[in-house]
């Protein structure tokens, strides 16, 4: 029993001497442990600050929850917005290591480009991918790879001015002719038809003119596999939409001697709504979701709807599109990190942000339009159906969001439909050389 204690006394010392030192020593080098605090492992969500903020709202709430519950790990958000080169910028960070983009939003015109160079982290594990309806599923899935898992879906469609139609004794227009009839007649009547900028409001209604049959086909899938080896030209199909887009640039429905430079410099987003706004334009090109911006432009008792391109002979159609892409740099030093927390945010808060009261579609099976607002259900009804133009077919082999907007604006500078629906033959040719048939 004296020996226990003798030598339990002399482990008391020597705790002692670890913990604090000999008592008054003065030695500088004396051991001494404090306690640390593990630093967090910091990801940065890049994601681009647009007009109607879609990306920044779908996770502003989720990413507060996920660094709550975190202790090693935390969310930090950056981005810029898309029309200061927020694809370049992207694009930059992921090539340069990956650094500040561990977690990115995609534009749908970027993805193929990103695929190509293996920047996507394979997200088909994950289980909430079998809870999309099947346009999410569509819109997620590149190649081999399921690139990101959508929480919400939007369309761009056509928001229409009702007070100004009525005005001039017009009605909501339903098909081309109706809408080249309120164009001429508010020309006329000294109102600029059409919101001008430069992206969405040169690619929508010209996307859907050329693109609508394609994808309305009965044939659809044999036409997808001809553009894809080539011997299906898409300039056939996006002459008609160039030639609608010509006819509205030389009648001034985007205003008089437009300039392709000029337009170049439009920013979508706030500028376009003020003028839809205030009764400048009738028509305004603009995602699902707009509708907020421009109640709080206003008093919010605005007579506004929205409702898919009237660009075709006999009706309409829509442009679907997942909202805010969230991907994981498959070429990251935190990539195990980010699985996991993109995992937590699509999982965990799936059900949250896809029923969130956001005004977007959400991209669960089953999904409700109680939340979808009055003046908008045209749209989203159009939306749902078979035979719209997603705003890029990962399944094809080539690009068309960024691509029309370009050949559109060589449109606007005297380009002819022809012309440009041989370029983009050139382009077809040469993007399936480069990514393999």
């Amino acid at each position: 029993m004296k020996r226990r204690g003798m030598c339990f006394t002399a482990v008391t010392v020597l705790v002692s001497m670890l913990l604090g030192g000999c008592k008054g020593s003065s030695d500088p080098d004396s051991l001494k442990i404090k306690e640390t605090k593990k630093e967090k492992t910091v990801l940065t969500m890049f994601l681009p600050m647009d007009g109607t903020g879609q990306a920044v709202s779908t996770y502003r709430n989720a990413i507060a929850d996920y660094n709550k519950t975190q202790e090693e790990v935390e969310i930090r958000v950056d981005g810029i917005p898309t029309a200061d080169g927020y694809n370049e910028a992207l694009e930059r960070r992921l090539k340069e290591g990956g650094e500040g983009a561990d977690l990115f939003v995609v534009n749908a015109d970027s993805v193929k480009g990103l695929y190509e160079d293996g920047y996507f982290m394979d997200l088909s594990d994950l289980s909430v991918y079998d809870q999309l309806n099947e346009n999410a599923k569509m819109q997620s899935k590149i190649g081999d790879i399921v690139y990101t898992i959508p929480l919400q879906m939007t369309a761009y469609g056509l928001y229409v001015n009702v007070e100004i139609l009525k005005e001039f004794g017009l009605e909501v227009p339903q098909n081309r002719e109706e809408f080249l009839h309120c164009c001429q007649v508010l020309k006329d009547g000294g109102i600029t038809p059409i919101s001008l900028n430069r992206w969405y409001a040169l690619t929508t209604y010209t996307m859907g003119a050329g693109l609508a049959p394609i994808y309305q086909a009965e044939n659809k899938d044999e036409i997808i596999a001809g553009l894809n080896d080539g011997s299906v030209k898409i300039g056939d199909y996006m002459v008609e939409g160039f030639r609608l887009f010509q006819e509205l640039v030389q009648k001034g429905y985007y205003g008089d001697n437009i300039t392709a430079a000029e337009t170049d410099k439009i920013r979508a987003g706030i500028q376009g709504i003020e003028k839809f706004r205030n009764g400048e334009n009738a028509f305004l090109a603009s995602p699902l979701g707009t509708e907020k911006g421009i109640d709080d432009a206003g008093d919010g008792k605005m007579d506004f709807v929205q409702i898919g391109f009237p660009v075709l002979s006999d009706g309409s159609v829509s442009i679907p599109s997942a909202g805010a892409r969230l991907c994981v740099n498959a070429k990251g030093k935190h990539s195990k990190e980010a699985y996991a927390a993109a995992e937590y945010l699509t999982t965990v808060k799936f059900q949250d942000l896809a029923n969130s009261e956001s005004g977007y579609p959400s991209a669960a099976v089953g999904d409700k339009k109680d939340e979808i607002d009055e003046r908008c259900m045209s749209l989203y009804e159009k939306s749902i159906e078979q035979g719209q133009v997603p705003i890029e077919d990962m399944s094809l082999h080539f690009t068309y969001w960024d691509t029309i907007r370009e050949l559109c604006l060589k449109v606007i500078d005297g380009m002819t439909p022809e012309e440009a629906a041989e370029e983009y033959n050139q382009i077809q040719a040469a993007q399936i050389e480069e990514n393999g048939p």
